[in-house]
Order: structure tokens, then sequence, then C-alpha cells
């Protein structure tokens, strides 16, 4: 039974080794794949949130160098990070001249310009691919499982061989118990077969009893007289007696011993095996379950054909960037633009997304939406100026619309001040868009909530 207990347990703490070295080579493999997008969006939230400072701050500013340490946060994905405003250095990590780190398969460069007070704002940056920090965890989490069985197999070890230590302390005493109390009992025999040896009569003995009970019946002179000649004869073979007795002891002693020694250990076995007890130890084996792998986002951060983000991702950006405008109390405005009958691989569609591109600067703004929609998210933008922008854009898309049996229609809600989820404004948006397409005039129609109303609802409730 314990040489099964042993060759179970050696199995288990192999699949333990094999399941923690799995576990890190999933992980590094995984990393290294999402690395690129990872990236990617990383600097691009980076430059957005940099630009968006620069408008709020004064560049230079303490206020600005703290809400820019906020922005960077942690420089884990960062190999290299620096910063220009006019030719001016603002941040440098980790050295001053970040063309000396070499590139290497694990790291991309990034740079993004942009005009910022009249000046041109300069942000480059080498991100890693495969972040070192992760490498590091992934393998602190396969030591630890590893450290942990480890630990375990030695205290078991050290348990096993206190328990056999005590079963041959226990076996040992028995044995020695054992082998007296057969011992004594064969002695006890052996004093016992002696005994009857010597009390046995000789012939030689008899004889002499009979002739002594003769004379002293007869009673005869000169048996008398030869009297101390009998009592030397019978001395002398009273002796000769003795000494045959003592050559017998010696036969008897030599021929049980053996034999004691020999059965001692037949004996002991039978009550060892009565008094030890067989354990059966159950196997601390748990039920190893698979990682759960998430299904795969679509490859990259933007559609091949059209060049803008993929619908997947649109709800998940709109709460983000909704979020980030609550807590820093600005406006956005998201834009819905339906061109109906046109499908997405033909090549005016490339055309106007190109141009959306150009009108909203940034790329990752701009995502697929439904089979003919496109969905804009312009920050720092309120009702009115989104209002000026999407009259530019429909102009311009019909222009490009031209040979085209179809025109486009654009439905816009904004923050407005208010506290609200990505879903509430993108349904604002869709009410705008359908109503958009229902007036013949309007091809543009905006989602205008009153601000001051919303203000007195919020006051009313607080007082409640």
């Amino acid at each position: 039974m314990k040489k099964k207990f042993i060759t179970a347990y050696c199995i288990f703490v192999s699949l333990i080794f094999v399941f923690s070295i799995f576990i890190f080579a999933y992980n590094v493999f995984f990393e290294y794949k999402n690395g690129q997008s990872r990236a990617d969006t990383r600097f691009e939230y980076l430059s957005l949130s940099i630009k968006q400072l620069s408008m709020k701050k004064e560049i230079g500013s303490r206020d600005f160098y703290n809400q820019l340490n906020e922005i960077i946060g942690s420089y884990e994905d960062f190999a290299a990070l620096k910063i220009s405003y006019n030719n001016e250095v603002l941040l440098a990590y980790p050295q001053l001249n970040i063309d000396e780190i070499s590139n290497t398969k694990f790291i991309k460069d990034y740079k993004q310009t942009f005009m910022a007070n009249d000046a041109q704002m300069l942000i480059t940056g080498k991100l890693f691919t495969l972040r070192p920090t992760s490498i590091g965890r992934y393998a602190r989490i396969s030591f630890l499982i590893i450290l942990v069985v480890s630990i375990i197999t030695i205290l078991l070890i050290i348990v096993l061989n206190a328990t056999e230590k005590n079963n041959y302390i226990e076996y040992k005493d028995d044995s020695e118990n054992l082998q007296k109390d057969e011992l004594e009992e064969n002695s006890e025999d052996e004093i016992h077969t002696v005994n009857e040896i010597l009390n046995a009569s000789s012939p030689v003995q008899q004889n002499i009893n009979d002739n002594n009970q003769l004379v002293e019946e007869s009673k005869c002179p000169l048996v008398k007289e030869n009297e101390s000649e009998k009592e030397s004869e019978n001395e002398s073979v009273q002796n000769s007696e003795k000494i045959n007795n003592d050559k017998v002891i010696i036969n008897i002693n030599l021929d049980t011993k053996p034999q004691n020694i020999v059965n001692a250990p037949e004996a002991s076995d039978q009550k060892l095996e009565s008094k030890v007890e067989k354990v059966e130890a159950k196997l601390p084996i748990e039920d190893i379950k698979p990682m759960p792998i998430e299904k795969e986002n679509p490859k990259g951060l933007f559609s091949p054909e059209t060049g803008l983000g993929w619908e997947s991702y649109f709800k998940t950006r709109l709460e983000n960037e909704l979020n980030r405008a609550i807590s820093s109390e600005i406006d956005l405005a998201l834009f819905l633009i339906k061109i109906p009958g046109l499908e997405r691989n033909c090549a005016v569609i490339k055309k106007i997304c190109d141009y959306l591109i150009t009108q909203f600067q940034f790329k990752d703004l701009l995502f697929e939406y439904k089979d003919d929609s496109i969905a804009a998210i312009k920050i720092g933008t309120n009702v009115d100026q989104a209002l000026t922008l999407a009259e530019t854009i429909n102009k311009d898309i019909n222009d490009l619309l031209a040979d085209y049996p179809t025109k486009s229609f654009i439905g816009i809600s904004t923050r407005t001040i208010r506290m609200m989820s990505a879903e509430r404004l993108l349904k604002e948006a869709d009410e705008a868009l359908v109503h958009a397409q229902e007036e013949e005039d309007s091809p543009i129609i905006a989602f205008r909530a009153d601000a001051i109303k919303y203000q007195q609802f919020l006051e009313k409730v607080n007082n409640d």
C-alpha cells in the first residue's frame, strides 16, 4: 500500500510541475500575442489624453505635471518615453536621449505630433510588446506553485520517516519480549526434563537398595563388619551416577537451545502481524480544471475595409470616454452617420472614412456601426458646435455621393453636464438618426437636453 501511495504521489507532483510550466508558457505567449494591439491602444490613449490636457492646463505648470503623471500611470509598458513642447523636453524616461535604447522585436516605436497653443508638441515612445514585468509576474506564480508542492513533499518525507522509525522500535521491542518469553518457557521445560532424569532410579541403585534391605532383615554380623566397605562402594556408585547425569544435562542443553533460537522468529512474526495496523492514506489530489480561454477579439484594432474601429470595441470605448468626460466636467458629442444602401466594401465608403478621420483627427474615436452607419466620438464639443461640424460633414459626404442615388443622415446626442450611461447616450443618438431620416428637409437632428431643467431635477432629488 505504501509503494502505491508513493507512486501516485510522484505522478501527482509531476503533473503539478507540468501544470505550472504550462501556466507560465501560456501566459507569456498570450501576452506576446496581444502585445501589439495593447501597445497601439496604450499610445493612442496617451496621445489623446495629453492633447486634451494641453487644452485645459497651462503647459509646464505644476497642475499640468500632476495630471500628466496620472495619465501616464505605470511605466511598465514603456521602454522609453519623451514628451517635447516647442523643442523643450517636458518629460523623458528613462533617459533624455531615447534613441540610444536599442530596438528589438519586443519593442515598437511610436510618434505623435499636434499643435497646442500655437506650438508643436511631440510625443515619442518605445512600448513593449512583451513586458518584462509580466514575465516576472508569471514566473513568480509558477515558482510559488512549485515551492508549495516541494514543501509539502519534504513534510511528507519527514512524516513517513518518523512513522517507519516508530514501527521499527515497536517491532524490535515485540521481538525481544517474544524471545524472552520463549526462552523462559524452554528453560522451564529443560529443568522439568532434567528433574525427571535425576529422579529416575538406575538399575545399580535399585540392586544396592535391595541388598541393603536383605542385610537389614537378616541382621548378619558379617555384613555389619563390612558396612564401611559397602558405604565406600555406594559412594563410588553415586559419584559415577552423578557424572552420568551431568553428561545428560549437557547433551540436553546442546540439543534444545538451537531449536529454540530457530523457532523464535516464526512466533514473533505471527504476533507482530496481529499487532501492526494497516493504514490506507488518501491522496490530496484535486481535479485540475483547464483555464478558461476567452473568445478572441477581431484581429487588430481597425477594420481592413474601412480603416475604422470594429463595432465590438465601440460601446466599451464610448463608456470609457463618457466616464472620463464626466470626471473632467467636459462635454462630449456622439455622431451617428448613416448612408443607406451602400456596402462597406464600396470604394466611396473608403473615401468617406478617410475624410472623417481627417475631420475628427483621432482614428480610434471612429467606429463601424451596424451595416450602413458610422459612429464618431467628439470630446469637448457641445450641441451647437456639433451641429456646425455636422453640417460641414454632411455637405462634404453628399458631394462624394454625387454619383450615387443616396445621401447621408446624421443623428447627434451630447452629454450636456448630465450624469448618464453610454447606453442612454447611444439611444438618444439613434432616435435622433431615425427622426433625421423621417424629416425630408432636415437630414441632421441633434438631441438637445435642457441643462437648466436637468440641474433643477438634480437639486430636487438631492433635497428629497
